[in-house]
């Protein structure tokens, strides 16, 4: 049976097994259908009243050989899986039939797409074993595709940026919609180009050519891509040609997948127009092009060697009409120029940030998993500038993906930014490098990159690489890229590393790997000048390859770890002395010691290290565990750890809280806390063995709990400050945890939040505190008048105190004489009552107490209840309390003439040489 009979019958038989209404659904889910298929459109005119057979027929009239396919996505999608299931198997079985007996075109394409997407569906992990596979949809991420050829200095300044920065000149390069190309638009013409018969996707080893010339090839197997453009899209593998030794035509090479295509064949082929062939791996394909031609120069069935075969299909003398996409890394651009008439470049960048958020999502298929590998490598600026290169992606994945479950303590199991590294550089030699020449490569490598980190140098002539014997098509193709760029009237080409960290990487591996240590000497040195200053990276790469497991990973490296830990040793108390004064400096060499991952090695090098004062330099997450890692290391501990203006979070902090202890004086600063952690942080402060003094501020904001902590000589005073609507129970933990230890001088409780319950607590902590205070502020804190006596009695202990305010609590009369007795015999400077409900029944007392202070300089009564009467009390005030300079009476109830007196007296005093403001 032929495919033009068999696909009615099938059809006819599957959509007999529909009710009438569910047939109903089916057509009207067909339009949706053919949009997404790019199929014809079957008028809704005609659909609406036709029965089984009349659908079938507009079916195979509007969809063809697609008809099969259409119908089992709408049964899909009407939730008819039964019969999905059951014409894709009678389809699969009568095309299995077709494949012996039938000898007409029509269904052949089919029966090639099926096997396609049989043979694309899944794909392997480099690390795989027998047997193991993935499907490849939940592995494929969107990658970041340019049709141009980037500028010069754009590409230097690409290559120098690390972490957001780089990022944010990735989404530069989405955000130009010019330039920027989905796959889905490859071929698509614009206002300056036709439609390209010849395209070139480029990038680095790594990026994700491959990956998306699978994913080609699966959507257009599944008729989600190309469907107008081609019938046919044939994949020829570079490197599974270079393996062909014998003779072969196209024909053959197409047959050699699909053999059941021989009888349509040349049907196939007599439309080349509709044809496109994918070359992947251009860079890759070690066969000469300059061979002679055997046999006619435009006969498909004249057998060749493979390499005359495919360079007759370059260069357009067989299937001059098909089209052509190649796959290749730049430094094979010029090669293949020489062959092939390019009309359309497209370049591969890798992901961005939120694709590579999404890939290590599919990775993980764990949502808490991802989510937490993502934050790290975010956090880990080196490893994120990498990371938009898919496959250090996957490797960063794979060497963390057992220890995703371990929290905090993956800063001592996880893989050092150096490893991950030289992963990456392993699966780059063993994918693209002989094993005779991997460690000459790696040597070649080296000395390039250290010729460049010498002289600042991050893009080379390739007279740079012939003079380090460095062949760019072949050896060093892995590791270096080529950039095409205009130059007057000519184009010049330039060579780079694939980024500046992997060329830092090199470096360090050429002095590491130096037996006469001269290498690592002169890098060393160089660091310690004032242009030295960049080496940092490349000596902390230099750290992590002294650590033997490390070393054990690269293969073809030989290194003596011994003789250049020692020269590192005399290095780091140098180092120390020579950027005393640089923050970040002291950082990077904390890095460098997790880099080593060597304790013993650490606790020598953590003795030159008393002081780390990292204020106003952004930490993330990494930074903290490592800093974390050396002062644990650190025998007799800081003298000061000061982590302030450092945009800290709940996760920094909690990271820190551990080793607060080792520092004799701390200074953190931090946002977005909850209490928990406030607590946890008030616990360690109050338990440290050598604190004297404290100055902790505490505030609510609308994103959380933000905090400032010094102690001893960081701190001026002893203070504690807690503002906004915290929880009760927290503000009687960090009270009862820090007054009994600390001799506070400074008190402000503000919008406490307390409960009557706790406000009873606290003044029984308050009462048997040490507190020493020269000033108390209590704002709105809504007292209540069982506790009022237990603050006057605290009060009147603290003989020191010279400003108080009780501003805008619900005090009124009667309290506010308890307050006033309370400061009988107290010499205070500053009193506010503000805003506490005060009227004239206390301003007798008020007067009467204040009027003998010989010592108060500025009072606060405004926004009270205090009329006219009031008025000869307060001149009666100022009178006799000659110290106060300022009197704030502002927003209560007098009378403008009472006012007047008020300014009258003012002026008075003014003249007789007494200074004061009366504010009204």
């Amino acid at each position: 049976m032929a495919e033009a009979e068999m696909t009615p019958d099938i059809l006819t038989d599957i959509l007999d097994n529909l009710l009438n209404h569910e047939l109903k659904r089916l057509k009207r889910k067909l339009e949706v259908i053919e949009s997404n298929n790019q199929c014809k459109h079957i008028p809704r005119g005609k659909l609406e009243d036709a029965d089984v057979d009349d659908t079938v027929a507009l079916m195979m009239g509007y969809y063809g050989e697609d008809a099969i396919h259409i119908v089992t996505e709408a049964m899909d999608s009407i939730g008819k899986k039964d019969l999905a299931d059951k014409l894709r198997k009678k389809t699969e079985k009568e095309l299995e039939k077709l494949r012996v007996s039938s000898n007409k075109t029509l269904g052949y394409k089919e029966m090639y797409k099926q096997d396609v997407r049989k043979k694309y569906k899944k794909i392997r992990d480099y690390n795989s074993l027998p047997g193991e596979w993935m499907d490849f949809d939940d592995r494929y991420t969107r990658l970041l595709i340019l049709k141009k050829h980037c500028l010069l200095e754009d590409k230097e300044h690409e290559l120098i940026s690390r972490g957001k920065k780089l990022m944010e000149l990735m989404k530069k390069h989405k955000s130009d919609v010019a330039t920027c190309i989905n796959v889905k638009d490859l071929f698509v013409a614009n206002e300056k180009e036709p439609e390209p018969t010849t395209l070139v996707l480029q990038g680095p080893a790594g990026i994700g050519k491959t990956f998306t010339v699978q994913k080609i090839m699966t959507d257009w197997a599944s008729n989600k891509l190309f469907q107008d453009r081609f019938d046919y899209v044939f994949h020829l593998n570079c490197r599974e040609l270079n393996t062909m030794t014998d003779y072969f035509s196209l024909v053959d090479l197409i047959l050699d997948s699909a053999e059941y295509l021989q009888p349509a064949i040349e049907k196939i082929l007599s439309c080349p127009e509709r044809l496109l062939f994918i070359i992947d791996g251009f860079d890759e394909l070690k066969l000469s092009l300059d061979q002679a031609d055997i046999g006619s120069a435009r006969d498909v069935h004249a057998r060749q060697p493979v390499a005359t075969m495919l360079s007759r299909l370059l260069k357009r003398k067989i299937l001059s009409k098909s089209t052509l996409l190649i796959t290749t890394r730049p430094i094979a651009l010029q090669k293949l120029g020489n062959t092939v008439t390019v009309e359309r470049y497209a370049e591969i960048l890798g992901f961005l940030e939120e694709e590579m958020k999404e890939y290590i999502s599919r990775f993980y298929q764990n949502e808490q998993q991802a989510l937490y590998v993502f934050n790290y490598i975010k956090q880990n600026e080196t490893v994120f500038s990498m990371c938009f290169v898919p496959v250090i992606c996957w490797i960063v994945c794979s060497v963390m993906n057992g220890h995703v479950r371990e929290g905090e303590k993956l800063a001592k199991s996880l893989k050092t930014t150096t490893q991950i590294f030289v992963h990456f550089v392993n699966k780059l030699l063993e994918h693209h490098c002989l094993d005779s020449q991997k460690e000459g490569v790696l040597q070649k490598l080296g000395s390039l990159a250290m010729h460049g980190i010498k002289k600042q140098q991050i893009l080379f002539e390739e007279e740079d690489l012939t003079k380090f014997s460095l062949d760019p098509v072949q050896s060093a193709s892995a590791f270096v890229n080529k950039i095409i760029f205009k130059q007057d009237l000519s184009c010049k080409s330039m060579y780079h590393f694939l980024h500046l960290s992997i060329q830092e990487l090199f470096a360090a591996m050429f002095c590491a790997a130096d037996t006469s240590s001269a290498a690592a000497e002169s890098l060393l040195n160089m660091s310690l000048t004032a242009e030295g200053s960049n080496l940092i990276l490349v000596i902390q790469f230099l750290f992590g390859l002294t650590n033997k497991k490390t070393q054990g990973l690269i293969q073809g490296y030989a290194g003596e770890p011994s003789a250049l830990k020692t020269q590192l040793e005399r290095w780091i108390p140098k180092a120390m002395m020579f950027y005393k004064n640089k923050p970040c400096f002291v950082l990077a060499v904390l890095h460098c010691l997790f880099e080593i991952q060597d304790q013993e090695f650490v606790k020598k090098a953590m003795k030159y290290i008393d002081v780390i004062d990292v204020t106003g330099f952004l930490l993330n997450k990494s930074d903290c565990l490592k800093i974390k890692y050396c002062i644990e290391l650190h025998d007799e501990g800081l003298k000061e750890l000061a982590v302030t203006r450092c945009n800290l979070g709940e996760e920094e902090v909690k990271i820190l809280l551990d080793i607060l202890n080792k520092s004799q004086s701390i200074g953190l600063e931090a946002r977005n806390l909850n209490t928990a952690t406030i607590e946890r942080l008030c616990t360690h402060i109050s338990t440290g063995h050598s604190l004297e003094r404290i100055e902790l501020d505490i505030r609510k904001e609308d994103d959380g709990l933000h905090l400032y902590c010094a102690t001893n000589w960081i701190c001026q005073v002893s203070k504690l400050k807690i503002t906004g609507c915290i929880p009760g129970d927290c503000v009687l933990s960090i009270c009862s945890l820090l007054l009994p230890k600390y001799k506070l001088e400074f008190l402000s409780l503000e919008k406490d939040g307390l409960s009557p319950e706790n406000k009873k607590q606290l003044c029984d902590v308050l009462n048997t505190s040490q507190c020493r205070l020269t000033s108390l502020w209590l704002l709105e804190n809504n007292f209540t008048d069982d506790c009022i006596p237990d603050i006057c009695k605290f009060i009147k202990t603290q003989t020191s105190l010279e400003m108080l305010s009780v501003e805008n609590n619900t005090v009124g009369d009667d309290d506010a004489k308890q307050f006033l007795d309370a400061l009988n015999g107290l010499n205070l400077f500053f009193l506010s009552l503000a805003g506490d409900n005060l009227t004239d029944e206390c301003v007798e007392h008020l007067s009467s107490i204040l009027s003998a202070n010989s010592s108060l300089v500025s009072l606060h009564l405004n926004n009270n209840y205090f009329t006219d009467k009031s008025v000869p009390s307060f001149i009666r005030v100022i009178q006799n309390c000659t110290s106060l300079k300022s009197i704030n009476l502002e927003a209560n109830q007098f009378s403008p003439e009472w006012e007047l007196k008020l300014l009258c007296l003012e002026k008075d005093l003014h003249k007789t040489g007494r200074k004061i403001i009366v504010l009204l």
